[in-house]
């Protein structure tokens, strides 16, 4: 039995059980494979899917599916998927910014300075980091401490190093996904 599509749209509008179910059936073994292809994370992914159904049933007045339903729900994974990717990286951003001076400065989320294990670990996670900031090449590895050390801008570093604006934000998301290929495990 064929379903019409638009009565589906209309159910998912209106809240009924029956319509989140077919899509659920029909539709989530794709939007999960959708996302872990992104993400490259079977957990990860079902939440995304989980996150992308639950939102359209929150935001349920205010669809507006104009083509297709598959189309749209694989739109919303493939966009919430690169959305947590973002969070992401943003994540992984924000550690390198509290480093001063060449050195990490706190590590709250792993101990307290009170904790000796803490500081311990604190100790070793600067030492991981400064290592690996050293392991970048060079040009990569001055780009990257003049943006997060000495928190100048893509331009200003631009004109220090006398190239365009596009070659500092190349050595930017370079040193950071050399990084995270380097550390991730360990700031996981």
């Amino acid at each position: 039995m064929k379903v019409d599509e638009s009565d589906i749209i209309a159910g998912l509008q209106k809240g009924e059980e029956k319509a989140y179910e077919y899509v659920f059936q029909t539709y989530y073994p794709l939007m999960r494979h959708v996302a872990a292809n992104f993400l490259s994370d079977d957990f990860t992914a079902e939440t995304v899917v989980s996150d992308v159904i639950s939102h359209l049933f929150e935001r349920r007045e205010a669809i507006d599916i104009r083509y297709s339903l598959r189309s749209f729900l694989l739109t919303s994974v493939r966009n919430a998927s690169i959305n947590y990717l973002g969070t992401r990286v943003q994540r992984m951003e924000a550690p390198f910014c509290t480093i001063s001076d060449g050195k990490v400065s706190s590590f709250n989320s792993i101990g307290h300075t009170h904790d000796p294990l803490g500081r311990l670990l604190e100790d070793e996670l600067e030492n991981e980091i400064e290592d690996a900031i050293n392991s970048l090449p060079e040009t990569t590895s001055r780009v990257f401490r003049k943006s997060r050390f000495e928190g100048k801008s893509y331009k200003e570093i631009a004109e220090e190093e006398g190239v365009t604006i596009n070659s500092i934000q190349y050595h930017i998301k370079r040193s950071l996904m050399i990084l995270h290929e380097t550390l991730g495990k360990r700031l996981r």
